[in-house]
């Protein structure tokens, strides 16, 4: 009985192998770069100008999903999920990044709201 039982659970390696072709095929590699041109150097989706922090902000503020996040964009999901992976690997880098554009944010308005004085 048990030998019968294992040769029924047996795998055929020519279905293995196809399988494995067809995920392997199907399977879209996005990548997180940095690029001192593209957005200041901070981290962005490949082939992009959409940075990290911009899904971020949609995914945990605005607690959108990573479809609509998808198709408010216009990429494919998988970049989406790049993007929120690389946050969670890098998350000092990410939110430095975030309260660096907040204070530069400060900095501008408090500039603008001076008076400026024409000699």
């Amino acid at each position: 009985m048990c030998q019968s039982q294992n040769s029924k659970h047996r795998t055929n390696p020519e279905r293995t192998a196809t399988i494995i072709n067809i995920i392997f095929f199907n399977y879209l590699m996005v990548n997180i770069t940095h690029d001192s041109k593209i957005c200041g150097g901070k981290a962005c989706i490949e082939g992009t100008r959409i940075r990290v922090i911009d899904i971020i902000e949609r995914y945990k503020i605005l607690k959108e999903s990573p479809e609509d996040i998808a198709e408010g964009f216009a990429i494919d999901i998988d970049a989406v999920f790049a993007a929120i992976s690389y946050y969670y690997k890098h998350t000092a880098e990410i939110k430095e990044s975030i309260d660096n554009d907040r204070k530069f944010v400060e900095k501008m308005r408090k500039e603008l709201k001076a008076p400026t004085i024409y000699a």
